[in-house]
């Protein structure tokens, strides 16, 4: 097995400011190998002075031509010869980054020329801001999935004290419906609470409500008259007169006999 560096070791690209796509205190741009594990999301460290992380929000591919029919021309016209041209374009990488974290934080400058490597699970913790109640002296993290990018997999945590604590707020969580994903991700985050609450906070506990009635819990059995459950059960054929007196009397009792009428009612 070939051991691989820690991500945070190896320079993955460069950080280029132009005339005319500057670097910001915001914003940056960097280039990269044609072949590489970054992408659109992929959380990056630059190094250059002063520490900053980013986030990765688009990319560009360049070659040295001036205008597209500079290419046309070279296969004169054929997309088939452009193949057997006897030299090859050089191509690069380019991509845009968002500022999440600068350190230090002041004074607040734009990004520095340097050296771009992929975001190691401390790096994700800086970038996101979780370092504070992560590692603090007592710490509040509760962990609620991972962030995966760039061939990376680093925990994502929660702050106890916003998730459950005085400064807690709602907690949304998005899904495609009838998958149970939803579902899945609260129970996941119950187990995660429970398991990685912290001591000091002391207890906490979980109170469930079905929203949607009581129906949607337990939907009541349409029993049917006793000849056409007898007929299920025995999967017997039902003379023809036994089938018109049940279905009349369907007709006069109640759908649900949870909601049948009170007696004196």
């Amino acid at each position: 097995m070939i051991a691989r560096p820690p991500p945070d070791t190896v320079a993955i690209g460069r950080v280029v400011a132009t005339e005319l796509k500057p670097s910001t205190p915001h914003q940056f741009h960097f280039w990269t190998a044609n072949e590489t594990t970054i992408g659109i999301g992929a959380i990056v460290k630059v190094d250059g002075g002063r520490v900053v992380y980013g986030v990765v929000t688009d990319g560009f591919a360049y070659s040295d031509l001036a205008t597209p029919l500079h290419d046309v021309i070279g296969a004169e016209g054929d997309p088939a010869r452009a193949a057997a041209s006897p030299t090859v374009r050089q191509e690069i990488r380019y991509w845009t980054a968002a500022v999440l974290r600068q350190i230090p934080e002041e004074p607040l400058q734009p990004v520095p020329l340097g050296q771009v490597f992929v975001a190691s699970d401390t790096d994700v913790a800086q970038a996101l801001r979780m370092d504070a109640y992560l590692h603090s002296a007592t710490p509040t993290a509760i962990p609620i999935g991972l962030y995966t990018s760039g061939g990376l997999e680093a925990p994502v945590y929660l702050d106890a004290d916003f998730l459950l604590g005085p400064e807690a707020a709602h907690l949304n969580i998005s899904g495609v419906s009838g998958l149970a994903t939803k579902t899945s991700a609260v129970e996941f985050l119950l187990a995660s609470v429970f398991r990685h609450f912290p001591r000091h906070k002391g207890k906490v506990a979980a109170v469930c409500f079905n929203v949607k009635g009581p129906r949607s819990a337990r939907r009541p059995e349409r029993r049917g008259p006793a000849p056409l459950r007898a007929a299920r059960r025995s999967r017997a054929t039902v003379p023809a007169r036994a089938l018109l007196r049940a279905a009349q009397s369907r007709r006069r009792e109640p759908e649900y006999a949870a909601h049948a009428p009170a007696a004196g009612g």
